[in-house]
C-alpha cells in the first residue's frame, strides 16, 4: 500500500475546503448558478474523502484502535486511539457528504431533498462534531505528553469551530413544504465559515518540505 504523506492529506483537505468555500461564497450561486455551486460542493467532498482516507492510513492499522497508544510507522510517532477513532469517524462523515452533495445535483422534490440530501448532510455534520471532540481529547493527551510532532491546538480548535459551523449549516438547510430552506443564510454562512476554518487549519498543519542536504 502506498504510504501517502501528511502533505497529501493537508492539501486534500485544503482543496476540498476551498471548493466548499467557493460554492458557499456570498453571491457565487447567483452569479454562477446553483448547479455550478452544488458541483463545487460535490467535487470538494471527494477531496475531503480522499484526505480523510489518507489521514486514517497515517494513523496506522485497525488494531491501533484497541490500544491506548500505538506507534504508527507512517507518521513516525505514537498515535493515541482517540486520534485513530477521530479519523475513522471523520471518514464516515466525508462519505455522508459525498452522498448529500451528490444528491443535491439530481433530486427534484422536497421529500427526496430531505431524504437523500439533508439527512446525509446531518449525519456527516454529526460525524464531524464527534470526530472533532475525539481530536480535542487526543490533542490534550499529546500536549501533556509533550509530543512535538502531534497535531497542534490551533488546527484542532479551528477544525472544531468548522464542524460546529457545518452543524448549523445542516440545520438551516432543511427544506420545508414550500420547497425553501428554513434558514438559507444560516446554511450558506455556516458552510462558508466552516470551510474557511478547515482551510486555514489544513494550511497551518501543512508540514514543510524537507530539502535533502547536498554533499
Amino acid at each position: 500500500m502506498i504510504r501517502h504523506s501528511e502533505r497529501t492529506e493537508c492539501w486534500g483537505f485544503a482543496i476540498g475546503s476551498a471548493l466548499f468555500a467557493l460554492g458557499s461564497a456570498p453571491g457565487f450561486a447567483e452569479w454562477a448558478g446553483t448547479t455550478v455551486a452544488n458541483s463545487s460542493f460535490f467535487v470538494g467532498s471527494w477531496f475531503f474523502t480522499f484526505a480523510a482516507f489518507v489521514q486514517l492510513q497515517l494513523c496506522g492499522p485497525f488494531r491501533a484502535a484497541a490500544e491506548p497508544i500505538a506507534r504508527s510507522a507512517r507518521v513516525g510517532r505514537k498515535v493515541h486511539r482517540s486520534e485513530w477513532l477521530s479519523a475513522a469517524v471523520q471518514q464516515f462523515g466525508t462519505i455522508a457528504f459525498n452522498i448529500s452533495t451528490g444528491a443535491a445535483l439530481v433530486v427534484h422534490s422536497i421529500v427526496n431533498t430531505n431524504h437523500y440530501s439533508w439527512r446525509p448532510d446531518v449525519y456527516g455534520s454529526i460525524a464531524f462534531l464527534v470526530s472533532s471532540a475525539l481530536a480535542v481529547f487526543a490533542t490534550e493527551i499529546y500536549r501533556r505528553r509533550d509530543e512535538p510532532d502531534a497535531p497542534g491546538w490551533s488546527a484542532t480548535v479551528l477544525n472544531t469551530i468548522g464542524s460546529i459551523a457545518f452543524g448549523f449549516s445542516a440545520i438551516g438547510a432543511y427544506v420545508d413544504t414550500s420547497g425553501e430552506a428554513i434558514k438559507p443564510l444560516l446554511s450558506q454562512g455556516g458552510t462558508f465559515i466552516g470551510a474557511l476554518c478547515f482551510l486555514v487549519a489544513s494550511l497551518i498543519s501543512l508540514p514543510r518540505k524537507t530539502v535533502a542536504a547536498t554533499p
